[in-house]
């Protein structure tokens, strides 16, 4: 089995693509890199995974798709695509529009969660990067140090955990319940799911890097058209998606 599997979800990326998948081969051993594409992207993501693939054939595995996966109804596509066909003992998390920025991150993380087995997942700090490739002055710092976090943090928290900061033990999102699927995000659920077994862990140092406004990301996908309709629908699915939770714990 291998170390570890990092999921890498794409949607018209390719403007970002070498930059994320480059970050994650830096220094990296005992790791595949699971990429998925949505059908609808319509620029050369998918030509961009082929290349990597051919150079790294035993690290690179990507998954390409005719159709608009989305439209289909699949908005969180690595639980679709990636998880189950993960055969890393953890999962990292990477959009293919964001980037690491730290060699040691893996190993700080695997390192946690291989010596405290009641940790269900870790996560850091990170950067914002700004669309003309200047940085915010404002970090993604969930926490002002570095340690545990509670499961009931983690479930109430009113603060934004980096998805690219993420490092998931593989055994809990090999089987995820159906309120997970109908998510329209897929970080919150994976850090409640994954919260039932353990408190989680945070490390106070930024490793990954955020890269704000991109336009063809479901953050700046909110800010168009009906926003109030937008914000109503995405509140009434995250209660949806709570209160499914609760009865199953």
């Amino acid at each position: 089995m291998k170390v570890l599997s990092i999921a890498v979800p794409c949607f018209n990326s390719a403007a970002y693509m070498r930059k994320c998948i480059d970050s994650l081969l830096v220094g990296k051993e005992d790791v595949e890199i699971l990429i998925v594409n949505d059908g609808s992207s319509k620029d050369n993501t998918a030509e961009i995974a082929d290349e990597y693939e051919k150079k790294y054939p035993d690290i690179i595995k990507p998954i390409y798709h005719d159709e608009n996966m989305y439209s289909k109804g699949v908005t969180n596509p690595s639980g679709v695509y990636n998880f189950p066909r993960a055969s890393g003992e953890y999962i990292a998390m990477c959009e293919g529009d964001d980037y690491w920025c730290d060699d040691e991150k893996l190993r700080m993380q695997v390192e946690i969660l291989d010596k405290n087995k009641d940790i269900s997942f870790c996560f850091h700090a990170a950067k914002v990067e700004n669309l003309d490739n200047t940085f915010s002055p404002d970090l993604i710092r969930p926490y002002e140090k570095s340690m545990r976090i509670t499961a009931k943090e983690v479930i109430n928290k009113r603060t934004h955990y980096p998805t690219a900061s993420l490092l998931l033990r593989s055994e809990y999102m090999k089987s995820l319940p159906q309120y997970y699927f109908d998510c329209k995000v897929g970080d919150i659920p994976m850090q409640i799911i994954s919260a039932k077994y353990g408190d989680a862990y945070y490390i106070d140092r930024v490793m990954s890097v955020y890269r704000m406004g991109v336009p063809t990301s479901w953050t700046a996908s909110q800010f168009s058209g009906d926003y109030k309709k937008k914000q109503e629908d995405y509140y009434q699915n995250m209660k949806r998606m709570y209160e499914a939770y609760d009865t199953q714990i």
